[in-house]
């Protein structure tokens, strides 16, 4: 993984989420960033079952084999996307948390960018929408191994300088991640629209007070 501006540098746990058959992205691959660039905006016109690899390859103006190689079936499209996705994340977190150095400040961060983010995001937004078990299960029945791998990498951020200790950081991360699942998947109540001001109130309130105490 480089250290272009879109993507972070390498962290353990970004590495086991990236893994071994799913490589991170590189910008230096111009036709892989395109393929992903054009598969989400067409999973978000047509969503994933009417989404089709010729398709994809045809409109980011690559050929049907390269599209195969890079991109591989359905489910690993899927996986990079999120790959990407997750990374450019990261990426935009250490820059908006630059001389942050408190554990509960890098933690409320991480709670308002990234339901912010969530939120923005088309394809994840229209997953979520219209296509519920594209996403949902990998958040609720199905969701243990991702949430082990986001509360590492949320542990990896909240906690670079390991002053927490990690038994103490890592439950505090995965109250974070927890939150964060919450919010996303019913963002409407009591709390309002998911705005960025609403976000970052209730980050630095709920979030913060739940971090303290975990």
């Amino acid at each position: 993984m480089h250290s272009d501006p879109l993507y972070p540098v390498p962290t353990p746990a970004l590495l086991r989420l990236v893994g071994d058959e799913i490589p991170a992205p590189d910008a230096a691959d111009p036709d892989l960033d395109r393929l992903l660039d054009v598969a989400v905006e067409e999973l978000v016109r047509y969503g994933v079952a009417r989404t089709s690899l010729a398709d994809i390859a045809r409109k980011a103006g690559v050929s049907r084999p390269t599209a195969y190689r890079k991109l591989g079936g359905k489910d690993e499209l899927l996986q990079r996307i999120l790959v990407r996705e997750v990374l450019r994340f990261y990426a935009t977190l250490e820059r908006s948390t630059a001389g942050v150095t408190d554990p509960a400040d890098r933690a409320v961060a991480a709670f308002s960018v990234g339901l912010v983010t969530a939120h923005r995001h088309p394809l994840v937004s229209e997953l979520l929408e219209h296509e519920p078990s594209a996403v949902v299960p990998y958040l609720t029945t199905e969701g243990t191994s991702m949430l082990s791998t986001l509360t590492d990498i949320v542990t990896e951020f909240i906690d670079p300088g390991e002053t927490l200790g990690a038994e103490v950081a890592r439950r505090k991360s995965e109250v974070v991640v927890r939150l964060s699942w919450s919010f996303f998947l019913t963002p409407r109540g009591a709390f309002g629209a998911p705005t960025e001001a609403t976000v970052d109130q209730l980050a630095d309130t709920v979030v913060r007070a739940a971090f303290e105490a975990a």
